[in-house]
């Protein structure tokens, strides 16, 4: 009985936590231009409800997926 409890209490199904496999574990919440415009950003932040504050250099994100290609 206790287990049904805890479950019902953090509204889970299960006892085992998630682990996704990107940088934010949750919603995120907003992103703001660091450098650049609109039409020429270079840097952005992302914040989320996983209380994450992720910074992202689009010049190291072009590099890392250049080499991806569709199965």
């Amino acid at each position: 009985m206790r287990k049904f409890k805890s479950l019902d209490r953090t509204a889970r199904t299960d006892s085992s936590d998630t682990t996704l496999a990107t940088l934010h574990q949750n919603t995120i919440t907003g992103i703001q231009i660091l450098k650049g415009d609109k039409a020429g950003a270079t840097s952005v932040s992302t914040c989320g409800s996983d209380s994450y504050l992720i910074l992202w250099n689009f010049k190291s994100l072009e590099e890392s997926i250049a080499e991806l290609k569709l199965a």
